[in-house]
């Protein structure tokens, strides 16, 4: 907001009937002047008014009204945070009167403060996990501080280190979460989430070095993922098998590039599988021009046939390593051809799979088909759930189809 000062005999009639007490009357005047002049002037005053007629509140005991209008006033006025914290100056709630009690003294309006002072009185594992609960349902960033504070005054405790590392993860800042998780290695190595996390950073770090293209700190990465032993679980392999293709497809090694993929399509079983999990690896890095999967009219009809199976499990295995599977439209359309006669092999967890891969898609047709078999064979309540939601979702589409 801008435009000219507020004149002097304004701003003091405000300031006089604050400091007369009469702090209904002069949030009514600062109102007036506020919405004439509309500048950051005239709210810094109507903010000042209402932080008197806030503190009056709380001189009569009226507390919970005092609160209800001081979150409106945070709400509506963007510079009530900084002012009711008293951040500028001694403007606010203590104007023309010296014996009222500053803002921060509100701190019992605020259940965040009162977390953080019953956590720095009496600093329980409990009294952290409660405040956490809270935080997690509140701002964005929130819960991080209150971690960040946690760990500060209980460094052992382990549950504050995962979600600093996690919320690090998050933000690309791979480099800052694997330091989180030494300290969380160092208090519990064998913690299901402490395992879990070292191979899946170290992917993102290495992900994210192929984005920057800087593919020797990349092949740093993946030495170290090649030592742990939860790479070679399952399908793993096939992961770092796609990625050393990606570094060797950035450095413009053919021969390298060439072998890597040869060993995804030998862990996989499929050429179509490898080729959508490079493709998979290629995005997630950023190189998703250098490697588009072929177009369905390429594919055999073997493999046309195989296809659901062929794409679940690479979802599946994105999935593992927590990263987006993209999958081609073609493919998509051919998967819902296919997929009647590959159902019965599949069990309830591909089923899943392969239904939230069609609503991600918004391919409605081959989400209903899946969803509708999982339904005749009334499997898990959380499917049956999935299956409702794709349900009414085709049942939209097809009463929007018909409107038009």
């Amino acid at each position: 907001m801008n435009g000219p000062a507020l004149s002097a005999g304004a701003e003091a009639s405000v300031r006089q009937l604050i400091a007369n007490g009469k702090h209904k009357a002069a949030v009514e005047t600062a109102k007036e002047i506020h919405k004439a002049q509309a500048t950051a002037a005239s709210e810094a005053l109507l903010v000042d008014a209402y932080a008197g007629r806030i503190q009056s509140l709380i001189d009569r005991n009226l507390a919970g009204e005092a609160k209800a209008l001081l979150e409106l006033v945070r709400e509506r006025y963007p510079s009530a945070w900084e002012r009711l914290n008293g951040r500028n100056g001694s403007a606010g709630i203590g104007a023309g009167r010296q014996n009222k009690k500053p803002i921060e003294e509100m701190y019992f309006l605020y259940p965040e403060k009162l977390y953080e002072r019953a956590c720095a009185l009496d600093p329980h594992f409990e009294s952290f996990s409660q405040w956490m609960e809270r935080a997690k349902c509140g701002r964005a960033g929130q819960a991080a501080k209150v971690a960040e504070a946690w760990h500060k005054i209980r460094p052992m405790d382990i549950e504050p280190i995962l979600l600093l590392m996690e919320e690090k993860e998050k933000r690309n800042a791979f480099q800052t979460s694997l330091q989180y998780l030494a300290k969380a290695e160092r208090i519990d190595s064998v913690h299901p989430a402490v395992r879990r996390a070292r191979l899946r950073l170290l992917a993102g770090s290495a992900l994210r070095h192929l984005q920057q293209k800087k593919p020797h700190l990349a092949e740093q990465k993946l030495a170290e993922m090649g030592t742990l032993p939860q790479s070679q679980q399952g399908d793993r392999p096939a992961y770092l098998a796609a990625l050393r293709y990606m570094v060797c497809a950035v450095r413009g090694a053919g021969d390298g590039a060439a072998a890597h993929r040869a060993e995804v399509e030998r862990v996989l079983g499929s050429k179509a599988a490898a080729a959508l999990l490079i493709f998979g690896v290629a995005h997630a890095s950023k190189q998703g021009t250098r490697e588009e999967p072929p177009p369905i009219a390429m594919l055999g009809k073997t493999e046309r046939a195989a296809l659901p199976e062929a794409v679940i499990r690479v979802i599946e295995l994105a999935k593992d390593m927590q990263t987006v599977q993209p999958v081609p439209g073609d493919w998509l359309t051919e998967m819902a051809k296919q997929f009647p006669r590959s159902s019965p092999s599949l069990n309830v967890g591909q089923l899943q799979t392969l239904a939230e891969a069609g609503l991600y898609a918004e391919r409605f047709e081959l989400a209903y088909a899946v969803s509708a078999a999982g339904l005749r064979w009334r499997i898990s309540t959380r499917f049956s759930a999935a299956c409702a939601s794709t349900c009414t979702c085709w049942s939209e589409l097809h009463a929007l189809r018909a409107i038009c």
